[in-house]
């Protein structure tokens, strides 16, 4: 499906179901926040689904039109079933974030990211200019986790961005402040400024 949005206010919702999961996932789209805030204030608690964000699954390997820009998330981003968590992308197939801010609180059990959960592998992204303000939370003791993004398998740039928050530091966790990688291939490339 094709999502081209402009926020033009601030935004405020209860039991968020994100855009983009499982059969509906979000392929070529530009949301554009114009300094605007949504707050989300939980998840459905009926949505039992893999992915949880303000975007659950996005993007496309073969096409570049996928962004976000300009917003800020405020509120819970919160699970006990999702895999893969993030602010804003909980599971990225290639995407650029620019000039973002989250303050959600995150939580799940394998893959939880201030602004992206998970990068799948031979996919290009791009994460520029990006804060993570919001605590992060796991939810089994083999969880992995980033401030800006919890695992990645693809081709990655970030570039100044910052994680303010501490991250769990208990159990078996795998872990670090910006980014944690697997290098699964010969494709893969990662690049922090």
């Amino acid at each position: 499906s094709f999502v081209n949005a402009e926020l033009k206010d601030n935004v405020e919702v209860s039991d968020w179901i994100p855009i983009g999961i499982d059969n509906n996932k979000i392929t070529v789209f530009s949301f554009l926040g114009n300094g605007h805030t949504i707050t989300i204030n939980n998840i459905d608690s009926n949505y039992k689904g893999e992915y949880v964000g303000l975007f659950g699954y996005v993007g496309n390997m073969t096409e570049t039109g996928v962004k976000i820009s300009d917003l800020t998330v405020k509120g819970t981003l919160e699970s006990d079933s999702a895999k893969f968590v993030g602010g804003f992308v909980g599971y990225s197939n290639g995407v650029t974030i620019e000039n973002c801010v989250n303050f959600a609180s995150l939580k799940g059990t394998e893959r939880i990211g201030g602004i992206v959960g998970c990068v799948e592998e031979n996919t290009t992204n791009k994460i520029n200019k990006c804060v993570n303000a919001g605590d992060i939370q796991k939810h089994s003791s083999y969880a992995w986790y980033g401030g800006i993004v919890a695992y990645a398998k693809g081709n990655i740039t970030i570039s100044d961005c910052i994680n303010l928050k501490n991250l769990p530091s208990s159990g078996d966790a795998n872990g670090a402040g910006i980014i944690y990688c697997e290098i699964t291939d010969n494709y893969s490339t990662y690049e922090v400024n």
